[in-house]
């Protein structure tokens, strides 16, 4: 597609977000408009690229230059950042999804993209709800100022991740142990974490890959929940139900699963922001508003639920649960990950790259980009310690990294299993 020929707009999606915050006029910046001169075309950067196709979860390197006069710009108007979009399309209403991406003095920026399995709509701007990952040809739109950006497609070729790869990790209720899951459903233990089943092991292959894990109370047993709903139980997890056995199939794939306190239910959270709820397990809402979600995150009473964006919007918070956030945060990737305090005032968030986004009484106790690591492997999820000292990130290939007074107690990156 030509860039002239390209629906664009006048600001990034955050700082509309921010203008609608503090109760300015958003119809001005939130404005779509077919650019067809270019005298600004100078202003319309670089984009560089790598790789140029591949499946779900492939990790694409971008960079570019917007340029210093532009750079002055987003610093006095949108602090430093600028918007990367990728997207299906070029129409209103197309699924898309925005980062922040900082840009230096001299409009330099870089950012890694990991693809995702589901896009969000951004419906404050393009009016939609979002949608799966199809294959296909995508695009992605570096940062610009007020000019055509430059594009780059990029050819989504699978939707399925390898059975192999690592989606997320829970841990033992006292800290000394976690599991780590894979999407074909095979579990690891470490440290106390026992082994319960997988489903491998059952000679069960998902319907749809596996997204999520989480441990019982007690941590005798766990659950895995699938991108399409459905719903195991290993040791003394029970089962509640699922979105499958229930006939119904999720407007956006299942990316959580989270008990109740007493362990008698269970929710399921979809990428779109709906929220299903099982056994004692209350409903307090969904939240559909075009920005993809990442996890949903109980109260410590069990009577609300935090729900945090990919994009690094704020969560949002339903019943008794509380979100406290700041301004959109820059990134140079997708949130994948995030976990809720021990008293539920505040909760990370983790970048695939493994930076750590900490919010309200959520402390900070190191990232891998402060430490200078580049994980072999985008991160994929979280767990915290049980009181809220520290925390493990986990990445797609099984390494595991521990923070704060989080224990390491091995990971499974030394199999060299494929992801």
């Amino acid at each position: 597609m030509k860039a002239s020929n390209r629906p664009r707009m006048t600001s990034s999606p955050l700082m509309s977000k921010a203008l609608r915050t503090a109760g300015a006029l958003v119809a001005v910046s939130a404005v779509v408009l077919l650019v067809t001169a270019t005298p600004a075309a100078a202003q319309a950067g670089t984009l560089n690229m790598s790789p140029t196709s591949g499946s779900v979860g492939t990790v694409v390197h971008l960079s570019g230059d917007v340029g210093s006069t532009c750079a002055g710009q987003a610093a006095q108007f949108d602090g430093g950042t600028l918007g990367l979009e990728f997207q299906k399309g070029s129409g209103q209403g197309e699924p898309n999804e925005w980062i922040n991406v900082p840009v230096a003095a001299n409009g330099a920026w870089a950012a890694t993209f990991v693809i995702p399995p589901f896009v969000g709509g951004q419906a404050m701007t393009q009016g939609s709800l979002g949608a799966d990952m199809t294959p296909g040809v995508w695009q992605f739109g570096g940062p610009s100022c007020n000019a055509p950006a430059r594009i780059a497609d990029f050819e989504v070729t699978g939707t399925r991740p390898v059975a192999s790869r690592f989606v997320g990790m829970a841990a033992t209720p006292d800290g000394r142990g976690y599991w780590l899951a894979q999407a074909g459903g095979g579990v690891f233990g470490y440290g106390d974490a026992a082994y319960r089943g997988s489903l491998p092991g059952l000679g069960i292959t998902p319907a749809g890959p596996i997204t999520a894990v989480a441990s019982t109370p007690d941590g005798k047993g766990y659950w895995l929940a699938g991108a399409d709903g459905g719903v195991f139980a290993f040791g003394d997890a029970g089962y509640f139900g699922s979105l499958r056995t229930a006939g119904v199939t999720p407007a956006g794939l299942v990316v959580g699963i989270t008990p109740t306190p007493d362990g008698m239910g269970y929710w399921l959270a979809g990428a779109d922001g709906g929220v299903f709820a099982f056994g004692d397990a209350g409903y307090f809402g969904s939240a559909r508003d075009g920005i993809a979600k990442v996890a949903l995150l109980s109260s410590p009473t069990g009577r609300g639920y935090v729900i945090p964006t990919a994009t690094g919007i704020e969560a949002d918070a339903r019943g008794d649960a509380t979100a406290e956030s700041g301004p959109p945060v820059a990134l140079a990737t997708l949130v994948s990950g995030a976990a809720l305090t021990a008293g539920g005032g505040g909760h990370w968030e983790v970048g695939s790259d493994g930076g750590i986004f900490a919010f309200g009484d959520a402390a900070f106790y190191g990232s891998l980009p402060g430490l200078g690591v580049v994980p072999k492997a985008p991160v994929v999820g979280m767990a915290r310690t049980p009181d809220g000292h520290g925390y493990w990130l986990v990445g797609a290939d099984g390494g595991v990294f521990a923070f704060g007074d989080a224990g390491f107690h091995g990971s499974a990156a030394d199999f060299g299993l494929p992801w």
